[in-house]
Formats: C-alpha cells, structure tokens, sequence
C-alpha cells in the first residue's frame, strides 16, 4: 500500500489552493457579503487574509442579526405573559406570607379580669406577635439562603415578582433586627409602647396594624404636602427648556429619604438621587413581574394595599375593589407600551407628579 510523504502532501495541498480563484460560494452566502471575494489574479499568499476577511464579516453580520433578534429583558417584561409564561401562577404575584405581619387578635377584657390582669394579657400576646415577627425574618432568610432541611416547595421561583419581594422585604427588614431585638430584649412586653414614638425603627414583619395604618398617614399627608409645594414651584418658575427632574418631590413621595429633612427644608440630591434612580427601576420591574403572573387579580387584598403603597398612591379610607381599579389603572398607563424600561420610568415620574385625579386615561 503507498503512501503520501509529508513533501507530497504539501505539493498537493499548495496546488489546491492554487486552482482555487475565490472564496467557497458557500461562505459568501453565509456573509451575504458578495463583494468580500478574490480576484483571479490576485496572489495566493492574500487567499488567508481574504478568507479571515470573510470570517469575520460573518460573525459580524451574524452578530448584527443576533442584536435585532435580541430583546432586552425589560422590553421582554413589557408583554403580557399568558402567552410567554403558560406555567405562571397567582403564587408568582404574591411573596410568601411571612414577609408580611402576622395576624394578631388581643384578648377581651372579662369581667372578672383585674386590670393588671388585662393588660399583662395584652402585652403576652403582643410579646408573642413580636417573636413570630422575628422568627419570619430568619424563615425569610432560610428561603433566600436555603440550607439542607429547607422545604424546597417553599421557595418562591427566581425571576418572579414572589423572589423580588421576598429578597426587597428581606432587606429591609435584616437592616432594622438588630437595635429592635435590643430593645425588645429590654423592653419586653413595654415594647409597643416604646415603637409607637418610632415606629420606623421596627421590622415590617413586626409592625402592628395600628403602626402601620400610622406610618400610611403619615406618609399619604407627607405626599400631599410635597405635591403642593412642587405645583407651587412649578408654576412660579420662569418659561424656559424643561425643567428637571423634581428629585426632592419623588423622594418624598415615595418615602426613600427620612421625614428628618423636610424639617430642614432640604433633600441633598447625592443621597436622594441613587435611591431614587433605584427605586423607579424596582417599580418598573415590579410592575412587569406582576403582569407576567395574571396582574392585579392575582394579588391578595393585603398585596394590592401593599402594592399601591409602594407606587405612591393612597390607601386609607378606601375598599379593595377601588384600589385594585386605581392599580390596574397605574399598571395600564405604565406598562401599555412597546419601549424600554426607560419609557415605564418617564410614565412612573409623570404619574407621581401629577394628583391621581388629573391622571389622564392614556399616555
């Protein structure tokens, strides 16, 4: 049997390329570039460098088709998901219940109960809420941070409006456990009448209904007043380009600065624009994260509070049924639109800067 010497198989090799004239038909029709092609003429040394020359106009035409092809992921966010995401479910919308309070029912007073008795009652059951408020945080953490005996069926899905929440609230709450286990240490069943004066101090999963439904008034007459001012300064500023963006208003109204500096009069834009730069973008997501998951009828009563809360918008003294329209109604002129996370930022702005009657029905 023959064989081809190393010196043969080189002459051979070197006479293919010399009767090849162009680059394969097949590689110009990858690149769509008919003009990256060699002329008869041309040496065989520029056959490499033409053939590079092809290859890397093909990954970049393959690259620019890639690109077109490609949807961000708050573009993608913007479709409604029933046709995206068939395996969603109401679970998705909602994080898990120990992010939120733990119901609380205090005892009735008998008549043959001391007053001292009564009261000493009142503070068992309040001491016991408060415990349950903490052991959520750590059940919390054991869902972001799972261990080996961690229910697994517990665990909200990554990228759903449950996940985000959970870690949000998680967050919030992790930054305020420390000085409130101090005090409840200390202060013991006296506890919920040190956190009145405070109440921002206390993890969300141990708040009291009543701090709560103190703290959303607290903030709905922040908001208003912020509101007022910033129609004030709008209308008594001179007619020129466009204004910028009122951080100081949307801070406020959004409660990511302390009540602190409205005392003084002043929000200093280093600490106020990051948060709120963060915030908005939070929001946006929020909102396509509960769209992909059947929107505002897969929240639960408590959720659509907490979800209107977060967006600004008032809750006290109104049903379930109004905040779940004014909601739907925010999520529509929001989201309804075919651009970027960009453009759901601009419509969030424009809808905190306005009073919710003045909303207009499209934008």
């Amino acid at each position: 049997m023959n064989s081809r010497t190393p010196a043969s198989a080189l002459r051979a090799t070197m006479r293919i390329h010399a009767s090849t004239n162009s680059i394969s038909p097949a590689l110009v029709h990858l690149t769509g570039c008919r003009s990256v092609q060699q002329s008869a003429g041309a040496p065989r040394r520029q056959f490499p460098l033409a053939l590079s020359l092809g290859s890397s106009v093909q990954r970049r035409c393959a690259s620019q088709a890639a690109a077109e092809k490609y949807e961000p992921p708050e573009q993608h966010h913007q479709q409604l998901p029933s046709e995206n995401h068939p395996n969603l479910s109401p679970q998705d919308a909602n994080p898990p219940a120990s992010t939120r309070p733990p119901p609380i029912v205090l005892p009735v007073r008998k008549p043959d109960t001391s007053t001292f008795q009564h009261y000493f009652a009142i503070g068992k059951v309040y001491l016991t809420f408060y415990k349950t408020g903490v052991k959520n945080i750590y059940h919390n953490t054991r869902l972001i941070y799972p261990s080996r005996t961690t229910d697994k069926s517990l665990i909200p899905r990554p990228d759903t409006r449950s996940h985000l929440l959970l870690r949000d609230r998680w967050a919030h709450d992790i930054r305020r456990l420390p000085l409130f286990v101090l005090l409840l240490i200390v202060c013991g069943e006296f506890t919920p009448l040190i956190v009145v004066a405070i109440p921002s101090i206390v993890p969300y999963t141990c708040r009291l209904p009543q701090h709560v439904d103190k703290l959303r008034k607290k903030m709905q007459e922040r908001r208003a007043h912020s509101l007022t001012n910033h129609h004030c300064a709008a209308l008594s500023a001179p007619p020129g380009p466009q204004p910028p963006l009122p951080v100081a208003h949307l801070a406020r109204s959004l409660g990511i600065v302390s009540s602190f500096w409205d005392k003084i009069g002043f929000v200093p834009g280093l600490l106020a624009r990051p948060r709120l730069e963060k915030r908005l973008r939070f929001l946006v997501r929020d909102s396509a994260l509960l769209l992909e998951a059947g929107g505002v009828d897969a929240l639960e009563d408590e959720e659509v509070k907490l979800a209107c809360s977060d967006r600004g918008i008032d809750v006290l003294d109104r049903s379930d049924e109004e905040l779940r329209d004014v909601l739907s109604r925010w999520l529509r002129l929001v989201m309804s639109h075919r651009g970027g996370q960009d453009e759901s930022v601009e419509r969030t702005v424009f809808l905190l800067t306005r009073p919710e009657a003045d909303w207009p029905r499209e934008i």
